[in-house]
């Protein structure tokens, strides 16, 4: 059997390789983007993106589409398949077509992190608003199992990602002193 290769954004990589993540909606799914993107797309902009991901994937077998009859609402589901598959950033794919001299700027540098700091500000988000629900869920359902596994797993992310979002905010700090530095001389 062939490894399948698949392209994704970042933003779409980072969402659906989380493990916490094997069922969603569209409209979870586009909450997430929109927060990770930190792009001014609209709703409706942002849906079309994130549906035609979606089917993208949808169609190659990674994901199956499951329809509720009580709710009329759909989620879709990983497929074994999703698992197995090599996913491909297209942003780093493009990112490292582009010469060394493009990013070695200061400016393109600062903006860089700018960008990957907003980015994990959104997931920071995102990851304490998870942790707030297994929460809210265990408190109304404790028997409910796994709850409290989520609920760890979601605050280690928090703490990991609280740990990233530090390490850039200091990175930014210190390439803007070096870059004033660098201005006065």
């Amino acid at each position: 059997m062939s490894e399948v290769t698949i392209n994704l954004s970042n933003d779409f990589f980072s969402i659906l390789t989380r493990p916490d993540f094997d069922k969603f909606t569209v409209l979870e799914l586009r909450t997430l983007y929109m927060t990770l993107s930190g792009s001014e797309l609209d709703k409706n902009k942002a849906q079309r993106v994130v549906y035609r991901e979606i089917l993208k994937l949808k169609n190659k077998g990674l994901l199956k589409r499951i329809d509720s009859k009580t709710t009329k609402k759909t989620t879709y589901v990983k497929t074994d398949l999703f698992h197995t598959v090599n996913f491909i950033s297209k942003d780093s794919a493009s990112k490292s077509v582009k010469k060394d001299e493009e990013i070695s700027g200061g400016q393109n540098v600062t903006k860089e992190l700018t960008n990957r700091l907003q980015r994990y500000k959104g997931e920071l988000q995102s990851l304490i608003a998870e942790s707030n629900g297994y929460k809210s869920l265990y408190a109304e359902f404790p028997q409910l199992k796994g709850l409290q596994k989520n609920y760890n797993l979601a605050r280690d992310n928090i703490n990991d990602i609280g740990g990233l979002i530090k390490s850039f905010e200091t990175t930014i700090k210190d390439q803007k002193i070096l870059e004033e530095t660098n201005d006065a001389t």
